[in-house]
């Protein structure tokens, strides 16, 4: 014996009930026919119709049927043989003399007779929470007995949530805020333009800005010689000490290690092909003013080739042999140095070529 477990519908057209057959005792009924159980159905099909059961089986077309028996749809059971006059289903109702689903076992409220959904009973003004949009919690307030208000909430700013953007400020920078699951906006981010960083005053390009030079709020501090360009800020880098060989063999400048000790870089701030160096030492005091510098060694009455004393001073691995690009930076390591004073300076060439050639002695982030 087959046993089903699909619950059927028939329900009263035009005011006239199900009519089913009467199957004869001891013999299986035919479809259409009255009965009990699957058993008592040539078809194996004893099916729930109207007040009692029919005889019945699954079916594609009337050809599928018998006993002027139709291919109707029964909810959501599908296609079956069922008596003429049985709901088509066009118009679902609800209840067992109807056709299509029934309202949820669960329902205590209003069933609704076309889609068949309950609504619960609620007391007027009672609240509940909710989500819409996805993701975003929310409130529902009961209007009447059993009908629920749209999910909202007060504190919700948008509505698309990973989308959604407004403008704002971050600071003194302009920027944009996106709207999160919680339908509500997330800070502000700076919206500046590639290259730039926001920092107190706004936008600003970290590699130049000297009060932002390499960070936000770093300054840099203006050590600098008169001939030094106005802007001391390079490639993030603050210029401490600079040096020109104007006309001069040889130019430098003392300058002392930060200690504690920070990141520190030779820059070429004017190309002029020459050499920039550190050294510990500097040349003999100048016949002129008793100043100790590199080009005292050319200028003095009893000159010296400073190539073949100079070289003798250098740090080791702190010389950038050619200066010929602006902003060509050498990255130093003077740690061991720290708290002591050294030389940054910049000459010619061994050809004699490189005048006009200035290095910055700089501190970096």
């Amino acid at each position: 014996m087959r046993l089903t477990t699909v619950a059927f519908l028939c329900g009263f057209v035009g005011g006239s009930g199900c009519a089913p057959g009467v199957a004869h005792i001891g013999v299986p009924g035919e479809l259409g026919d009255a009965c009990d159980t699957d058993s008592e159905c040539e078809s194996e099909f004893c099916i729930p119709y109207g007040t009692g059961q029919i005889c019945s089986q699954p079916c594609i077309s009337e050809a599928d049927c018998a006993n002027d028996l139709l291919c109707l749809e029964n909810g959501s059971a599908g296609m079956w043989c069922l008596p003429a006059g049985s709901c088509s289903c066009e118009g679902r109702c609800c209840g067992d003399d109807g056709c299509g689903n029934p309202c949820p076992d669960t329902c205590e409220g209003t069933c609704n007779t076309t889609t068949c959904e309950c609504s619960q009973p609620c007391t007027p003004d009672e609240t509940r929470a909710c989500t819409a949009y996805g993701t975003c919690a929310g409130t529902q307030t009961c209007v009447g007995n059993d009908t629920w208000s749209e999910c909202t909430n007060d504190q919700w700013s948008c509505t698309e949530p990973g989308v959604e953007q407004e403008s704002c400020m971050a600071g003194a920078c302009e920027g944009v805020r996106t709207c999160e699951q919680d339908c509500g906006y997330g800070d502000c981010a700076p919206d500046c333009a590639t290259g730039t960083d926001c920092c107190g005053d706004g936008c600003v390009d970290l590699d130049t800005d000297r009060d932002n030079c390499g960070a936000c709020d770093r300054a840099c501090l203006l050590y600098l010689n008169s001939d030094v360009a106005t802007d001391p800020c390079y490639n993030g880098a603050c210029a401490m000490k600079c040096c020109r060989n104007g006309s001069e063999t040889c130019d430098d400048e003392f300058f002392f290690v930060p200690d504690p000790y920070v990141p520190m870089y030779l820059v070429c701030t004017q190309a002029g092909g020459g050499v920039g160096y550190v050294a510990t030492g500097t040349g003999p005091p100048c016949d002129s003013d008793g100043t100790e510098r590199c080009r005292c060694w050319a200028e003095n009455a009893d000159p010296v080739d400073f190539h073949t004393v100079l070289p003798d001073l250098y740090i080791p691995g702190m010389v950038m042999e050619n200066c010929d690009a602006v902003g060509k930076f050498l990255l130093l390591d003077l740690s061991a140095y720290a708290g002591e004073k050294l030389y940054v300076g910049a000459h010619e060439q061994l050809d004699g070529s490189g005048h006009m050639t200035r290095v910055c002695i700089a501190t970096g982030p």
